[in-house]
């Protein structure tokens, strides 16, 4: 049984559609489109400032876990 909020559970979906999008995109062409990547980057930092209490916080983890993620690519 989902016991979170709608947000979270729409957010989830969202999030869900756009890597399956790039999952497809990558079998096809063996290419993931950077307008998709930055739907996905703006997709979490806004998902993380509305379902946040501590806006500034949310920020600062993104933008560290955006910052990981680019480290690694």
């Amino acid at each position: 049984m989902f016991t979170g909020s709608f947000v979270h559970l729409a957010g989830g979906a969202v999030f869900t559609m756009l890597l399956v999008i790039g999952c497809i995109s990558d079998l096809r062409s063996r290419k993931i489109p950077n307008e998709l990547v930055l739907a996905i980057l703006v997709t979490g930092l806004l998902f993380a400032l509305l379902t946040s209490t501590d806006a500034w916080r949310a920020l600062g983890i993104s933008l560290a876990g955006g910052g990981v993620g680019f480290g690694i690519w």
